[in-house]
């Protein structure tokens, strides 16, 4: 029988000497607490001591009511070698440091051990023996699953192991080994687990219909990945939408069409909780059908998340009308939804130890709006940030806090005229200053300079607010949110914010933050990666253009290079790519999105992404709205003439595009080809097909009443029929329309053309 809670316990603790010390411990204690009794007691740092309960080592987070039996209990205690405590602690602060240390530090089983319990996916970089340490491979994969790829081949097979992979994240089950995916057993006890797993099974399980069953009755959106027999089969149908009533989007059209009588079965309504769908790393609780309930943005990065990519975590809420701006934060589905956030993190909004910052952005729905609704940071104030200064980096948290200030007082309508005057004099002086004519950036700004900005900023706040600056981080939350939710109001739909932990990429000099856009290659057919990026930034940098923006890869940096007139070697210390500066994080970040951009092909928003490095550590933050797109400060107007030739069409040209949807199903919409960036936006968004107005009566309807295109698609389409006017534009007409290449919409925008199409 387990000792009663209130019981004592005594622990007699001997080294190779004999006894050391007594402790009073209480059963509710953990190993944790009981190293830092025995610190008191002997003066041995908890780091370094292990403790034997027998032949058991004990970690930290073991309870002694379900170790210790007795009233009187004997430990043994070992003094852990110096260079191993080292590498410990450096686990502690950022097991990313560990891959500076010498290859020892992976061949350390505590050590290992230690990492892959934080991050499962640091197996890779372990020693091959350890690699088939059982422990340290289920470790690692009940952390990520992912992991199960680094595992040796004989840990592959181990059904137990496996299981822990493709139960914590689905892709894993194409890592098992081969026997294992034939295993029709394994598999189902698999998708049982986590459906979601059902993609990556084989196609016979499939088409396999308890196999299918049992995943949809576990994550309805398996439903896309059964056959195309099983999506038409009213059992398994009905089995996914009695779990989500989003999975009749994957069904056969038959059945979708059929719908009125699925809803006769009276599937449950959906509870309050299924709008607050957490999106996450490895994880992510709704999915493109639910894209009504969430919205598009936040139902993608769930898709994201649960694909086993490192997304921030975030909730999307929703306000059907305006008494829902301001929710109670005690109860409900905000609550909810911060409480998920924090589990994910580890962190606690408004807590001075472990501050949570929040950022809240309007959706993807509200990408018409030219306002930038969003505001980061949220969550600081002058003591938090007086508190967390004294032990981190204190120039990164003024920095923060600066820029809360700014973002919260725009988002309130206040005259930003002033903050950046504000910022522009600092600069400036410290120019001034400087005997090497340097030019400084906000990211230069030393730790003084912007604590004085910090109140600058509060002074230029509470003069045109007539209110004091809110220091109570829930009211600020509030605040925020109604502000975001008032901006993305629109007749006839609900409002929605994205609610966001906030990464840091202006940390250090291994922080950043950038835009990665996937595009299908005219030549290969393939997603080509492009892109930008910023070193010690956030991402309201990248939108403000007020910095240089470095490319991704190293060939577009240079090509850059040669464009701005930019020597190689000032280009390499000055301007250099991501993937030169930072190799390892640039891998995975062309990894993460070649995953993305093959899943969801025709997901306009999946091929423009946010991303975030804080402190080496990569994560996917949002779909990259398209205000994102290069402008002046990025690419300049001189690259147009590098454009291989520009064709005008005239200004009365039109063109009409199927449902507007990348889909290309269903009715006819029409637009007018007026300006330069009214044409590439449907060009890059959708198949197109031009008319002469005066040959075709439907191009009138886009007179009467003009058409909001969305985004563009980065897959280029079957681009067909403009109406050649020579013998040249003829017989560039006549190659195939799928080799007709994207048009490059910053080599538009500064045309000034009423309409223009490109011949590569």
């Amino acid at each position: 029988m387990a000792n009663n809670p209130r019981d004592a316990i005594r622990l007699i603790l001997h080294g190779l000497g004999g006894e050391l010390c007594c402790v009073d411990a209480t059963p509710d204690w953990t190993a944790r607490d009981v190293k830092s009794a025995v610190e008191s007691a002997i003066a041995v740092k908890a780091r370094q001591q292990r403790l034997l309960l027998g032949t058991r080592e004990l970690r930290d987070a073991d309870r002694l009511c379900e170790l210790v039996l007795a009233s009187t209990a004997y430990v043994t205690l070992i003094k852990r070698p110096p260079q191993q405590v080292e590498w410990l602690d450096l686990v502690d602060q950022d097991w990313l440091k560990l891959l500076e240390a010498p290859a020892a530090a992976w061949e350390d089983r505590e050590v290992v051990l230690a990492v892959v319990e934080r991050c499962g996916g640091a197996l890779q970089h372990a020693a091959a023996h350890l690699r088939a340490d059982r422990r340290i491979v289920l470790a690692a994969v009940r952390q990520a699953g992912l992991a199960l790829r680094y595992a040796a081949p004989a840990l592959a097979a181990d059904r137990e192991i496996a299981l822990e992979a493709a139960a914590e994240c689905g892709r894993a089950l194409g890592f098992a080994a081969q026997e294992l995916q034939r295993d029709r057993v394994f598999v189902l006890e698999v998708v049982k687990r986590n459906g979601r797993a059902l993609e990556h099974a084989m196609p016979a399980f499939r088409a396999d219909r308890e196999v299918v069953i049992a995943a949809v009755s576990d994550a309805a959106p398996a439903l896309a990945n059964a056959s195309a027999d099983l999506r038409d089969d009213f059992e398994v149908v009905s089995a996914a939408v009695q779990q989500d009533h989003g999975a009749i989007i994957f069904a056969s059209s038959t059945l979708r069409a059929d719908f009125e009588q699925l809803k006769e079965r009276q599937f449950p309504p959906k509870s309050e909780e299924d709008g607050i769908a957490l999106f996450s790393e490895r994880r992510g609780s709704g999915h493109l059908g639910m894209s009504a309930l969430l919205g598009r943005e936040a139902a993608l990065m769930c898709e994201i998340g649960s694909l086993g990519l490192p997304v921030v975590p975030g909730f999307c809420f929703t306000a059907q009308n305006k008494e829902d701006y301001r929710p109670d934060i005690t109860q409900g589905p905000l609550k909810e939804g911060l409480a998920k956030i924090e589990t994910a993190t580890e962190l606690s909004f408004g807590s001075a130890e472990a501050p949570l910052l929040l950022s809240i952005h309007a959706g993807i729905e509200a990408g018409r709006s030219r306002r930038d609704l969003s505001v980061t940071n949220i969550g600081l104030n002058d003591a938090i940030v007086a508190k967390l200064s004294k032990r981190w980096q204190p120039r990164c948290v003024l920095d923060c806090y600066r820029r809360f200030i700014y973002t919260f007082s725009s988002i309130k309508g206040l005259d930003m005229r002033p903050f950046d005057a504000a910022v522009s004099c600092v600069i400036a002086r410290l120019d001034s200053k400087c005997g090497l004519g340097r030019e400084h950036a906000v990211s230069d700004i030393p730790k003084r300079d912007m604590q004085e900005l910090v109140d600058e900023y509060r002074f230029l706040y509470e003069g045109q607010a007539g209110v004091a600056f809110p220091q109570d981080p829930t009211e600020q939350l509030l605040e925020s949110l109604a502000a975001v939710l008032a901006g993305d109001a629109e007749e006839g739909r609900p409002s929605r914010a994205i609610i966001q932990a906030t990464p840091l990429g202006n940390c250090d000099a291994e922080s950043a933050v950038g835009v990665i856009i996937s595009r299908q290659s005219v030549k290969t057919h393939l997603a080509d990666m492009s892109g930008e990026w910023l070193p010690n930034a956030q991402y309201e940098d990248i939108r403000a253009g007020a910095r240089v923006h470095q490319r991704l890869t190293v060939e577009e940096s240079r090509e850059w290079a040669a464009r701005r007139g930019v020597s190689e070697e000032d280009r390499r210390w000055q301007y250099p790519s991501m993937e030169e500066r930072m190799p390892g994080v640039f891998a995975k970040l062309m990894q993460y999105q070649s995953t993305i951009a093959s899943r969801f092909p025709d997901v306009v928003e999946a091929h423009r992404m946010v991303y975030v490095v804080e402190q080496g550590r990569l994560w996917i933050v949002r779909p990259a709205p398209e205000e994102t797109e290069p402008t002046a400060a990025t690419l300049p107007m001189a690259d147009v003439g590098d454009v291989p030739s520009l064709h005008r069409l005239s200004s009365g040209s039109a063109g009409y595009l199927p449902n507007g949807s990348p889909s290309g199903e269903g009715t006819e919409e029409f637009m007018e080809i007026d300006s330069g960036k009214g044409f590439w936006q449907l060009y890059e968004g959708y198949d197109a097909q031009w008319a002469d107005p005066c040959k075709d009566p439907r191009a009138e309807a886009i007179r009467a009443e003009p058409l909001a295109i969305a985004p563009f698609n980065p897959r280029p389409r079957n681009v067909v029929a403009v109406e050649p006017r020579n013998a040249e534009e003829a017989e560039v007409l006549a190659r195939p329309a799928d080799v007709l290449p994207v048009v490059a919409a910053v080599a538009l925008a500064y045309t000034g053309m009423a309409g223009s199409w490109l011949d590569m």
